[in-house]
């Protein structure tokens, strides 16, 4: 398969190339949609003019700590499943 590219003309691809661009799109994709749900939490659970008594705040630490956990989890997946298609290949 052929693919032009600007400034360095017509690079012939392997279907190989072609499937860890997309995979490693997909993960830059999944690492911008962590970091931003990563800041939400923060800001919800972690925020003083939200929780301004300490009692809450030691409850939202350990709501925010378990969600960004879960996040973490399902990064680590999704990366183990992108290896295991890179290699199956």
């Amino acid at each position: 398969m052929k693919f032009t590219l600007p400034f360095f003309g017509v690079i012939k691809m392997s279907e190989y190339a072609w499937i860890a661009i997309v995979v490693i799109g997909i993960f830059l994709i999944l690492e911008l949609i962590i970091g931003i749900l990563k800041k939400r939490r923060k800001k919800q659970y972690l925020s003083p003019e939200k929780n301004p008594t300490k009692s809450k705040n030691n409850e939202n630490y350990l709501i925010y700590y378990r969600k960004n956990q879960i996040l973490g989890t399902i990064r680590v997946s999704i990366i183990v499943i992108g290896i295991g298609i890179l290699l199956a290949q």
